[in-house]
């Protein structure tokens, strides 16, 4: 399925020549522009197959990806999802990085330990093949795009699986919604409060009681340095940011959200530093080295498609020699 968020380059008449040479792929064209969120929340609502996974226009997949997560899936039917280490390319600066190399091959059941790992080396949704009831029960796609937060409640909730092998390439372009500044910058503080007071419920409702209020916690302080990023970014001077108080009135008050709480209240008088102080249970981000990008990958990138074989002989390599 491909959904053609209203571009005006070539990519109509490309998609309607593959449209008839191969009747299975689905194309549809949106009137306008919705966004890159919005053009993804459109797609999925669409989805009618067991399983799914997202691929956006500047991102690729390895020939053994979807082999791998469906390998996964029959051992294991119940699980939420299958996920693969991604080569992370940020064609901005032509720098590479490997990541998700630490997490163990294999099962993982729900627990406190992959909810801290998530956060810390969250798999992205390039990497990732779900599975079709998770949108009936969290939409299927994060509410302003935030892969790390989506995984980390989808693994606190599913069991899921880590394949051995990479199977995707993600890459960020100035163009690209990674590229433009950061989620906390892009996103409004309505929008911000309204996904975070919807996942609070998802929480409360899905995850279990064990460690249901440490999970709450995590995406409490990650909101909230979200909110500090929105502050920086505009200085408070919106008018949707003054009136962020009406959307919390609906919240239940709980003793670790009331700090919180209180202070988004006081959003218009609100320095960035009083906003900082709150998010103390946000994980690091787990470190990662940044690479150079071969010659033959960087023209594999740039659309050489003759470089595709060598493209993947070099970056199995870097992962083989990552993994020792």
């Amino acid at each position: 399925m491909i959904s053609d968020n209203g571009d005006d380059d070539e990519t109509r008449g490309i998609c309607e020549r593959a449209v008839a040479e191969d009747p299975r792929i689905q194309y549809t064209r949106n009137e306008r522009n919705l966004g890159a969120v919005g053009n993804i929340q459109k797609l999925i609502g669409s989805v009618v197959t067991s399983h799914y996974c997202i691929l956006s226009d500047d991102d690729f997949l390895f020939p053994n990806f979807l082999e791998d997560a469906m390998d996964a899936f029959r051992e294991s039917p119940h699980l939420g999802f299958s996920c693969s280490p991604v080569l992370f390319v940020d064609a901005r600066r032509r720098r590479l990085e490997r990541r998700n190399q630490d997490w163990r091959p294999g099962f993982h059941a729900p627990s406190l330990d992959s909810v801290h790992q998530m956060m810390r080396s969250h798999f992205t949704s390039t990497g990732v093949v779900f599975r079709r009831d998770i949108i009936d029960v969290l939409g299927g796609f994060h509410d302003f795009g935030d892969d790390r937060l989506f995984l980390t409640l989808v693994a606190s909730i599913w069991p899921f699986h880590v394949t051995e092998r990479m199977g995707a390439v993600f890459v960020v372009t100035e163009m690209s919604f990674s590229g433009q500044g950061g989620i906390g910058r892009q996103t409004s503080l309505p929008t911000l409060c309204d996904s975070l007071a919807a996942n609070l419920s998802r929480i409360a409702q899905h995850v279990s009681s064990e460690f249901r209020s440490e999970v709450s916690s995590i995406f409490i302080s990650t909101y909230v340095e979200y909110l500090r990023q929105r502050l920086r970014a505009t200085g408070g001077q919106h008018a949707e940011d003054r009136g962020i108080a009406r959307q919390f009135k609906s919240l239940e008050p709980a003793a670790s959200w009331k700090t919180v709480r209180r202070a988004i209240r006081e959003i218009p008088r609100l320095s960035a530093r009083s906003v900082l102080q709150l998010a103390t249970l946000n994980p690091a981000a787990t470190s990662t080295r940044d690479e150079p990008i071969d010659d033959c990958m960087w023209a594999y990138l740039q659309g050489d498609v003759s470089q595709r074989e060598p493209f993947l002989r070099a970056a199995a390599e870097r992962f083989t020699s990552s993994s020792r």
